[in-house]
């Protein structure tokens, strides 16, 4: 008790460092919540307890059991607990999602005046994970990072419109992007308006890219002012659209958990240099015996690791994508709960969902 009373009563200083919110935040937090999403609390905590632990979790990006001996409770109930805040907060989508709202003819933004009829912003951006060893060639994305490709659509307020996570780092932009328009519930463009996105997207009807082989970033231009009208456009569409790379930035700064690969169970590297050496001596003993394989023993590919990664970028599948309309259906029967073996120990049960 004394640990919640410093978090979230003591001072807004303390629950700003530790929750990333102030109390009242804090407070509005834990009634919709309750009154929306259906949480409710149970004999050993109370509403505000999960949800600090659950923000708690999210801002510092920690491990169940390190939960567990801040919070006086059993790791089994951190990681139960968590999971029932996180269905009830994907309930609030309806709350959270704003709509989007065109720019006006009496915009006095110095930024989003020149697009009038823009709702705002879209870009993607890549959440680290750690997947099954089988599933990282789709994941692995052009710089050979292990990610996610996050969809992200905001207004030129900073608030987010929609939100599409789930594809692999392999998969195009583009690719994200027409899943999103395709799907039921998924981004809606009107007719005579569109959003502002990068040179990665095709300039269709509904989004505007910049002009191509045109100097773009504002570091590009190093102090010195657009030389023509196309170097001009792309100067307000880059300070426009800059928003959305703003919010990701603000997101990532202020949630751990969002640049840092999960603690989710994969299998060991053991495992991973054991199925590589087993695949090399099937290498070596075919090259050894089979008639057409003269020249291939002991022969370097130097563009192996290359052609990998091309490979890996047509693997996507999007079989995990789900927005936000889809998940908070999906979640709706969270009674069957199984134990399964820990994220980040063998020996801690974690509690998943059978509707995951």
């Amino acid at each position: 008790m004394r640990w919640m009373f410093s978090l979230t009563m003591d001072c807004d200083a303390a629950c700003i460092s530790e929750l990333r919110m102030n109390r009242d935040t804090f407070r509005i937090l834990c009634d919709m919540v309750k009154d929306v999403g259906g949480l409710k609390p149970s004999k050993n905590a109370s509403i505000e307890e999960v949800v600090a632990m659950f923000i708690y979790t999210l801002a510092h990006h920690k491990k169940s059991r390190t939960i567990s001996l801040l919070f006086s409770q059993s790791r089994e109930t951190v990681s139960r607990r968590f999971h029932q805040v996180l269905y009830a907060i994907m309930r609030l989508h309806d709350i959270l999602l704003k709509k989007s709202e065109p720019i006006t003819q009496d915009c006095q933004d110095e930024r989003w005046k020149c697009f009038q009829g823009c709702l705002g912003a879209l870009d993607g951006t890549l959440i680290k994970v750690t997947p099954p060893s089988e599933e990282k060639s789709r994941y692995r994305t052009r710089k050979g990072c292990i990610s996610t490709n996050v969809l992200g659509v905001c207004c030129p307020n900073m608030e987010f419109i929609y939100v599409l996570p789930g594809w692999e780092g392999s998969a195009h932009d583009g690719r994200v992007l027409r899943n999103a328009i395709s799907r039921p519930h998924g981004l809606r463009v009107p007719r005579g308006y569109y959003y502002l996105v990068d040179s990665g997207y095709c300039n269709v009807n509904g989004f505007l890219t910049p002009y191509r082989g045109q100097r773009y970033d504002l570091k590009e231009f190093d102090g010195h002012q657009p030389e023509t009208a196309e170097e001009y456009f792309n100067t307000k569409h880059s300070k426009a659209r800059n928003v959305i790379e703003r919010c990701f930035g603000l997101l990532k700064g202020r949630w751990k958990i969002l640049p840092s690969p999960s603690f989710f169970a994969i299998q060991t590297q053991d495992d991973v240099e054991h199925k590589i050496n087993c695949e090399k001596q099937w290498f070596d003993e075919w090259c050894l015996n089979h008639k057409n394989a003269v020249g291939l023993l002991n022969f370097r590919f130097p563009y192996l690791r290359k052609l990998d990664m091309v490979w890996g970028r047509d693997r996507a599948t999007g079989v995990h994508v789900e927005d936000f309309v889809e998940a908070s259906a999906n979640v709706n029967c969270p009674k069957n709960m199984t134990v399964c073996s820990s994220s980040d120990s063998e020996d801690e049960p974690v509690i998943v969902s059978d509707a995951q």
